[in-house]
């Protein structure tokens, strides 16, 4: 991971650690671009791990956050916790799809699908591992969203950072 420094931030709601991050990191960052995301410990488990947000850097995926219920954006933040439990035992994301750039250095993203895929109303989340940062897991979070608006946010996957899914990955066969 590209960072250039590291920084704690104190006051309410902040993130306790602010990085400057580019496109091995940012899923949407274009060549030479870098955004400041914040990395926020998740619950002590005795094993250091972090999660972050990439949401921001993205139109698309900031516009489908904001359609989620609270009662969605709470089944997602379980999701997230599910995840990171599976990168601290040394297993891999649970996804359903992993989106692949054609641009070096990217990350892959994985899709996790939570309720049944082929309603409207599912639940995706967009993540990747990151690079570890002083041996803690660490997990960034690219997208939140319903099946119904999972388009803006692989549009600007594949706008802005050069991936792709797997052909038919996202469809039902038919008979």
């Amino acid at each position: 991971m590209a960072v250039n420094r590291y920084e704690r931030q104190t006051g309410i709601n902040l993130a306790p650690v602010v990085i400057e991050a580019g496109g091995n990191t940012v899923p949407y960052a274009g060549r030479g671009e870098s955004y400041r995301l914040g990395l926020t410990p998740y619950q002590d488990h005795g094993r250091p791990a972090f999660f972050g947000s990439t949401i921001k850097s993205s139109r698309g995926a900031t516009e489908a956050a904001k359609h989620l219920r609270p009662e969605e954006a709470e089944r997602l933040n379980k999701a997230i916790g599910t995840q990171l439990e599976r990168l601290l035992e040394g297993r891999p994301l649970d996804s359903a799809a992993v989106l692949s750039s054609s641009v070096e250095g990217k990350p892959d993203v994985s899709i996790i699908i939570v309720g049944d895929p082929w309603s409207e109303r599912s639940l995706r989340l967009y993540c990747h591992h990151g690079k570890r940062i002083n041996d803690a897991v660490v997990l960034w979070v690219d997208g939140r969203t319903t099946r119904r608006d999972s388009d803006k946010i692989e549009r600007d996957l594949r706008q802005d950072g050069g991936y792709t899914a797997p052909k038919g990955w996202n469809s039902r066969k038919r008979s």
